[in-house]
């Protein structure tokens, strides 16, 4: 097998999202894909938990992203109540402050 060759059946190893949004290989690894992946001591084992690792790394990165936008709806939040409001900087700040220290 020439190395082109080689490489082009290994890029038919895909993921793909599930409707559960749990990315899975998208086909079970063949023989050939198998033969050319042991010559690199690389098992079905280990792409598998590759795979999961993506997956898990992805569904971090998606709530980080969530997690991002919900504190930037929050920060806008405030900044419209803070601006809507008739205090100073000064009293909004000390307010925060009080409300910090209490437990």
């Amino acid at each position: 097998m020439t190395v082109p060759a080689a490489i082009r059946e290994l890029e038919k190893i895909e993921m793909i999202r599930g409707m559960d949004r749990i990315y899975r290989l998208d086909h079970a690894i063949t023989a050939t894909q198998k033969t050319i992946l042991g010559a690199f001591g690389i098992n079905v084992p280990y792409i598998k938990d590759r795979v999961n690792r993506i997956n898990e790394q992805l569904r971090i990165a998606v709530l980080e992203e969530l997690m991002a936008k919900k504190r930037a709806m929050q920060n806008e939040e405030l900044l419209k109540l803070f601006e809507n409001s008739n205090r100073s900087y000064e009293e909004v700040a000390e307010f925060l402050k009080s409300g910090m220290t209490e437990e």
